[in-house]
């Protein structure tokens, strides 16, 4: 656990390098980000991800993807995969919003993840994952989910002409995520 750590300003850490935000989310100073711009709470912003987040249900996904029980390599494993990747594709939307506030929403939203019931291992390696999808997303120069998706099918077993349409399904999907995320930010 970090120990008396300052809550990071924009200017220490980069877009680009989320990873350094990890650390905060154990020794937060919560409440501190705030919407100057617009004058908005983050509160409002945040509570609003979280129903925006709860519909898009990874179980439903796969579902809708009709992928059996028994090509997945390892179900929970995919499972957890698809939740970080909707955070990530929340926060692309927030940071084309509000590219001035980005950062200090998305580790508000960190934080709050943090203090949700749970192993705190299991809450790290979520974090983790989440930053790592962020990141791969936020390097892309087009919002264009096939890399994405090709990534998320290693976590699957299908053969090549599966792969191919159940990859284009997926990233036409995590398209429709961030439209609809982008759409309902406020």
């Amino acid at each position: 656990m970090v120990q008396d750590m300052a809550y990071p300003s924009l200017e220490v850490i980069e877009q680009d390098d989320l990873q350094s935000l990890l650390p905060y989310i154990y020794q937060p100073q919560p409440g501190q980000a705030r919407i100057q711009r617009v004058g908005l709470d983050t509160g409002y912003i945040l509570d609003n991800a979280q129903a925006l987040l709860q519909d898009f249900d990874p179980e439903l996904t796969i579902e809708d993807l009709e992928l059996s029980f028994f090509q997945h390599k390892d179900k929970n494993g995919l499972y957890r995969q698809l939740q970080a990747i909707y955070v990530a594709i929340w926060a692309l939307a927030l940071g084309s919003s509000f590219p001035l506030d980005y950062l200090d929403i998305f580790t508000e939203f960190l934080w709050r993840h943090d203090q949700l019931p749970g192993k705190i291992q299991s809450k790290r390696q979520q974090a983790e994952q989440i930053i790592f999808y962020t990141n791969k997303l936020w390097r892309m120069k087009e919002i264009d989910f096939s890399d994405l998706a090709r990534h998320l099918l290693t976590f699957v077993r299908l053969n090549d002409k599966e792969a191919r349409a159940v990859s284009m399904k997926l990233a036409l999907h995590f398209r429709k995520a961030y439209q609809h995320f982008f759409d309902h930010l406020l």
